[in-house]
Formats: C-alpha cells, structure tokens, sequence
C-alpha cells in the first residue's frame, strides 16, 4: 500500500531522517520567511511493508527485491498468482508480437533479449512465450542444464530455442595469463575463445530434451562480431574494425590474401593498435564496478601493463611506475597494478587488440556451421 503525504515545514538548518534509505541535507541556509516543503511517502516500492511493496519483509519473497518464492504459499494462492504471471506474460509477449508483424509481416519476432539468466524463466512466462514467439532466444550465461531443458520442455513444449555466445579476450594474452582466469566470460586468447565457443557449439548440438530427444538448439548469436573494448580493458569480437580476422595472417600490415577458406579475396593493411597510455586527472572506474583500466609505461626501457585497483582520479604527474608483477603505484586518489610484462614491441607492430598469434580458432567459427 502506497500512502502519500505533503508536509511544509517552517524554516531550519537541519531535517530528521524521514526514510530509510538514508539522511539529505539542504545545500542553502533557509531564509527567516522561507518554508522547506517535504513529500513524504509511508510504504512503497522497496520500502514499505505491504503485500505489493517488494521490500524482502515476507518469507515468500526469498530475500529478492524483484522475484517471488512462491513454493510456501496455499495451493489456490500460487495458482492464481501463477495465472496472474501468465496473463501479463502473454500480454507482454501477444501486443509486441502483433505490432511487429503489423510492419513486417514475414520477420520472426523472438520475444525480449533475453528470457533468462542462469536459470530459466517461471512456467507461466515460459508458457505464454511458446504461444506466440518463433524461437526462444537465450543469454549470455552457460548453456541450460538438462535439469533445465526438460523445465523449460514442460511448459514450453517442443519449440526450438536460440543459444549466445558472449566471450571476450585479454588486452595482451602472454603477460595477463598468471592473472586472469581462462574461464568464461574472459578467456586469454582469441585461440582459446575459438576453443570454447567450438565446445558450447557441439555442447548445443547435441543438447535434446528428455520427453521425445528432440534438438531444440537451431542456431547461435556470437557477441561480436567486430571487435570494441567493453569498458574492463577486454576485447570482445572475432575481427578488427577493418574485418581482418584474428588468425595470425590476416591482421598485420600491407594487404595480403585472406586466410581460408576466403583467399580468392583480398584482406586490406590493418591500422595498427594504440597503446594506452597515463593521462592526467582523470576519473577511472575500478574493481568494484567491475572496470579495470589499463595503461602500458616504460620502465628501464621494457612495458609493462598497469591495472586500476580501485576507482579513483589519476594526479597531475605521471607517477613512478614499478617493474615487479603485482606491485602497486600510487597516483593521485587512483592506485595501479603491475600484472605483467607488455609482450609487444615499444613502437608496435602489433595490430588489431594486440591478440597474439592464432592458428586454429579462425576455422573453427567458419566451418562449425550444422
């Protein structure tokens, strides 16, 4: 229950706290005839204490803000609440999908992007998506386990799904390997991303659902296709924004033929990589934001890559950088980490995201394609 109320105060320096999601203070001394006027909400999305306030303060909401647990409800309770699900679902699902095809007719419409996280959608939303979309398209997690396949078979029938690959590299393969996990979502090479998406794909092939072995899989959505930092200093994509591939043949100078199965065509000279370098006074977001930026510095005439730590203002000088793995600098309110050694050369002649040599990853995406 949303209770609403509008208070005007006579003037103050100073208000009690009125909620719980902490104190405010005024920015200007109030005037002698100035009032300070308050909204003031009792209950509400997140901080009230009633049936619709989502505010974790009932044993069926499982201590999430935005999920139920309706398991220790009465049985006619959870069947309604269920219904209740299905019809918005559907709803959702059915005015989209008639919207679309007003305009394009002949498009598959799969629904919103996408319909899970490690763990598939409720039944009624499973149930209302196999009556109206094409495919089912999944996200960026793990593949579903069979204890989820045969879920989702229950309620959303025998209908084909849609798997996402997403996947990134390291900024410098060789000298980030001691301190990067090889494991999905970050692997240390485009080679070893080839591996793993040559696994998920023969995972998703032969992957079946237990009441009747039919394959639901019908294809795979790689993020991306063209290469882009994604914020944390790792590379996403399969090719350079000139769409050489990373294959140890294509992205490097001059223009040379593609490599195979596409060498009848000719592959353009790659620009080569940028190295980032220290800039001055700026804000860098770290860790705890799930960034982590990179600068590469010279140190008795080698490179090293230096990591943020924490989120923080670089200073106005360029700090004194340190050459042992895991040291730390201090720059201004930022502090650097050395994770290793720069494996390319000062003026480089590497290309693309500075991904080292690759032998095999490139057949693996062009020739997987059952």
């Amino acid at each position: 229950m949303l209770d609403a109320f509008h208070f005007t105060y006579a003037a103050a320096r100073t208000l009690p706290a009125e909620n719980n999601k902490g104190t405010y203070a005024l920015y200007a001394t109030p005037g002698p005839g100035d009032a300070i006027a308050v909204n003031y909400v009792v209950n509400g999305w997140e901080i009230g204490s009633g049936f619709m306030d989502e505010a974790n303060n009932h044993s069926w909401s499982n201590g999430d803000g935005h999920a139920a647990n309706t398991s220790a409800l009465p049985p006619q309770m959870k069947a309604d609440l269920d219904a209740y699900l299905y019809r918005m679902a559907y709803t959702y699902y059915h005015n989209y999908e008639q919207l679309i095809h007003s305009v394009f007719p002949n498009a598959m419409y799969v629904g919103h992007d996408a319909v899970n996280g490690n763990l598939p959608p409720h039944g009624p939303i499973l149930k209302a998506a196999g009556q109206v979309v094409d495919v089912l398209t999944t996200g960026y997690r793990q593949p579903y386990s069979q204890t989820a396949l045969d879920y989702i078979y229950a309620s959303y029938g025998d209908r084909p799904i849609f798997d996402s690959f997403y996947a990134t590299t390291n900024l410098d393969s060789p000298a980030m390997s001691a301190t990067k996990p090889d494991t999905l979502p970050h692997y240390h090479s485009q080679e070893e991303k080839g591996r793993a998406y040559y696994t998920r794909m023969r995972a998703t092939l032969n992957a079946a659902y237990s009441a009747n072995g039919s394959h639901p899989y019908v294809g795979m959505g790689v993020w991306s296709y063209l290469d882009m930092n994604d914020g944390s200093g790792y590379r996403w994509g399969l090719v350079t924004r000139n769409d050489n591939a990373y294959d140890g043949h294509e992205a490097a100078p001059g223009s040379k033929p593609c490599s195979p199965p596409l060498s009848a065509y000719t592959c353009v000279a790659e620009t080569p990589y940028t190295i980032p370098t220290w800039q001055p006074g700026i804000y860098l977001l770290g860790p705890d934001d799930n960034r982590w930026y990179h600068v590469i510095a010279n140190v008795g005439g080698a490179y090293y890559i230096f990591e943020t730590t924490k989120g923080g203002s670089t200073g106005r000088v360029q700090p004194t950088w340190c050459s042992n793995l895991n040291c730390t600098v201090a720059d201004g309110g930022q502090t650097w980490k050395n994770i290793g050694v720069w494996s390319k050369a000062a003026n480089p002649g590497n290309y693309g995201d500075a991904i080292t040599q690759i032998r095999i990853a490139n057949a693996m995406w062009l020739n997987v394609t059952q």
